[in-house]
């Protein structure tokens, strides 16, 4: 997904008994790619629960086609990006999209 240049936001919530941490992260890949880093390793600790909601953000160019939606084949670049999102399956997925057309 780094081609599309994807804007992150991503706020988690760990617990561990009585006590709990809240983490936010909100900017580029490149800089998410350390947060990711040391949420993995908080996230493996023994008795750890999370809560994570992550919006991923793409803003393209210049406009994508939606012809193929009529045979049910999404535009290239959805399908690419849905692909990704296969790779890392989650147990519950919210998805949204707005559009915009100047």
């Amino acid at each position: 997904m780094s081609r599309f240049g994807p804007q992150i936001e991503q706020s988690v919530t760990l617990q561990t008994g009585q006590q709990f941490l809240r983490l936010e992260y909100q900017g580029d890949l490149r800089g998410f790619q350390g947060f990711l880093t040391t949420l993995n390793g908080l996230m493996s600790q023994p008795e750890v629960a999370g809560d994570v909601h992550l919006s991923l953000k793409f803003a393209f160019p210049t406009a994508i086609g939606f012809e193929g939606l009529a045979t049910g084949k999404l535009p290239l670049e959805l399908d690419q990006i849905k692909s990704q999102l296969e790779r890392n399956p989650v147990g519950r997925l919210h998805l949204s999209a707005d559009f915009q057309y100047d």
